[in-house]
């Protein structure tokens, strides 16, 4: 069982100077049990362990993974980004297409180094098995979710 997601596009990627940044970034967010959705017990239970746990981890991640992943590509790899050098040493996203695990709390946890190609906001758009449609937009350093709007024309 599970909820299937596919990136359809985005424009973001890391910049070869923020990837040290980025790499702390994602290490210290195993610290933070209450944001996991991997494990066993009750988010009540997992918010009175403090610090990574054996027991509590993010969706298709190791629960040390900051001991395993020694950059932010291995660490993208764990969730299941494809990704690819964007030419200039940093990371860009090229594609996500599984089942969706914690890719939503990674993608937001970078958004404070995220860049894009043409200067615009950091953006990530994405369809669910269903038909859904949403973007994470990300703007002054914080990530948004944004809703599709459709008209018909004749």
């Amino acid at each position: 069982m599970g909820y299937y997601v596919t990136l359809e596009g985005n424009n973001a990627y890391v910049r070869k100077d923020k990837l040290d940044e980025a790499y702390k970034i994602l290490c210290e967010l195993n610290n933070h049990n209450e944001l996991k959705r991997g494990g066993c017990g009750t988010l009540e239970n997992r918010q009175k362990i403090e610090g990574p746990h054996e027991d509590i981890w993010f969706s298709w991640m190791e629960w040390n993974y900051p001991e395993t992943c020694r950059d932010v590509a291995a660490i993208l790899e764990q969730l299941g980004f494809e990704f690819e050098d964007d030419g200039n040493g940093g990371i860009s996203f090229l594609g996500y297409d599984n089942k969706t695990g914690s890719e939503d709390v990674f993608i937001a946890a970078l958004a404070p180094v995220l860049s894009s190609d043409d200067g615009s906001a950091p953006w990530f758009e994405w369809r669910g098995e269903d038909g859904a449609h949403w973007r994470q937009i990300v703007s002054d350093g914080v990530m948004r979710i944004q809703q599709p709007q459709v008209t018909w024309i004749d």
